[in-house]
């Protein structure tokens, strides 16, 4: 109090503001952890209850316009069609559509012409497996979607249409990348667009048996890669443009967060850092999108550290191999030339460095060291016992860190942002019929307050329950303290040299 009182009125205005600032910080931080549990139930209540209320809602007027459009207008049928994107050739090829003719088949013909059931857009979830590669070159799209499909919730973020569509129109959400590369910043960012589709499908007919002639339908009925597929034909401009692609370009589209790329230009090259650089003539061609350069180099070692890292962070990542022509022909030990993978765990036991790859044709694998049956997995029975590899003709296969930087010449990271925007999300579980959406809502809000919405809230993996608990609460309330504390030395720094002073 002596040295307040030999302060002058300048400094004692100021020592009375930085009272009155931490007065009022320390009310705010107290606010804010008092408010943390009614946030909480907020988001709990948005995420599941509304949209399951909104989905019963949408599901009364699909059930009104089914029961007319098939009972009072045979004659005419009142689902949906996209004029942006026809039934027609140039939506299959846009650069040479003549004399060319496609079937082109609503979701539910096909649906009921492969097992006579209605289809479904989420059938028990998200699965790789969901993928069946068809016609087209566009393994680095199908390798980017099984990638998102390793992580609940990302790829039903990407549809804005939760459910199957009565009247065949569907709504996506994909991330317009053209902004970043209109002056060329990195902290230039684009937007979100939602693009319109209808459900028609381009089919090859053969002896009068419909069948998609991209991606194929599976065994469920499952409609959501084809629709996703379509989706992003749309929007690079037809089918055919989706021929040749980069999976940076896919996971940046199909996600909107940052993408870089780390790629070896020789055998012996270390991997370069790259970040996307659309072309500002097409920024929506897949084929056509460059990399350019950061100015950093890194060795073998490193990238496996990196690899590592980003595994930990649950990043989505995707593998590219050597050029060639896609084909099982043109492959070495198993490994497609000039193809896309999803690169799924990185893994050091015991000394030995593994990585786990998926081929997204579903089969065709490595067959070196560290593949199915191989015997090193009977001379390292520690490692076997450690990762629990499944050996089926799945396309899912294990191959040492060695073998994977003399095969695959590039790697792109998807740095996936968790939060509950990104990861929760309401199963419509439509194979439960009238009842899926309650079912879902009641589960998700029970292991949301159980742990998951926790661990989502973390930022992290976090196993035990109760720590994520701890540590959702702690983060708030720790970080406003960091900051608080922070902010207040850097005031009170000059208070004290004004003491120092006088």
């Amino acid at each position: 109090m002596a040295i307040f009182g030999c302060l002058d009125r300048s400094q004692k205005f100021r020592a009375l503001k930085l009272v009155a600032y931490d007065v009022s910080m320390c009310t705010f931080i107290g606010l804010k952890f008092l408010l943390i549990p009614v946030d909480f139930i907020f988001q709990a209540f948005r995420i599941y209850c509304w949209s399951c209320v909104s989905l019963y809602w949408f599901r009364c007027f699909g059930h009104v316009f089914k029961c007319v459009d098939t009972r009072l207008c045979k004659c005419w049928d009142m689902r949906y069609t996209d004029s942006e994107f026809p039934a027609t050739a140039a939506s299959v090829n846009h650069k040479d559509p003549k004399g060319k003719y496609y079937a082109w088949m609503r979701a539910f013909e096909l649906s009921r012409a492969k097992d006579n059931k209605d289809p479904k857009l989420f059938s028990n979830g998200v699965d790789a497996s969901d993928l069946c590669q068809g016609g087209l070159g566009d393994c680095w799209l199908i390798s980017a979607i099984a990638a998102l499909a390793e992580f609940p919730g990302l790829v039903q973020r990407v549809f804005v249409t939760k459910e199957t569509s009565e009247w065949g129109r569907y709504e996506l959400r994909l991330f317009d990348i053209s902004k970043d590369s209109a002056d060329g910043g990195e902290d230039t960012k684009g937007s979100f667009v939602n693009v319109v589709i209808d459900d028609r499908l381009p089919c090859s007919v053969d002896r009068g048996f419909p069948r998609t002639l991209y991606l194929r339908m599976n065994d469920e009925g499952e409609i959501w890669p084809l629709l996703l597929e379509k989706a992003m034909a749309k929007w690079a401009g037809s089918y055919e443009a989706l021929d040749g692609g980069h999976c940076a370009w896919a996971l940046a589209t199909l996600t909107g967060w940052d993408t870089l790329s780390y790629t070896k230009f020789g055998d012996d090259a270390k991997w370069t850092k790259c970040r996307l650089a659309p072309d500002p003539t097409n920024p929506r061609s897949p084929h056509e999108v460059q990399f350019k350069t950061m100015n950093e180099e890194v060795d073998d070692d490193a990238v496996f550290t990196l690899l590592k890292e980003w595994e930990k962070k649950d990043y989505v990542m995707c593998a590219a191999s050597g050029s060639g022509k896609d084909t099982e022909a043109d492959s070495k030990g198993g490994i497609v030339q000039g193809h896309a993978y999803t690169l799924i765990g990185v893994y050091e036991v015991k000394g030995i460095k593994l990585v786990k790859l998926r081929n997204p044709w579903g089969k065709f694998e490595w067959s070196g060291m560290w593949s199915d049956n191989d015997e090193a997995w009977t001379k390292n029975p520690e490692v076997k016992k450690a990762l629990k590899p499944r050996f089926a003709d799945d396309g899912i296969f294990f191959m040492s860190f060695e073998d994977f930087t003399k095969n695959y010449r590039k790697v792109d990271v998807c740095m996936r942002e968790i939060s509950a925007e990104t990861d929760l999300f309401l199963d419509v579980a439509e194979e439960d019929g009238a009842a899926g959406p309650a079912k879902s809502c009641c589960v998700g809000c029970g292991k949301y307050f159980s742990g998951a919405g926790y661990k989502v809230s973390c930022g992290g993996r976090v196993n035990d329950k109760v720590q994520a608990r701890l540590s959702w609460y702690n983060r708030n309330a720790s970080t406003l303290w960091s900051e608080f504390k922070a902010e207040r030395a850097a005031r009170r720094s000059g208070l004290a040299n004004a003491e120092n002073h006088v």
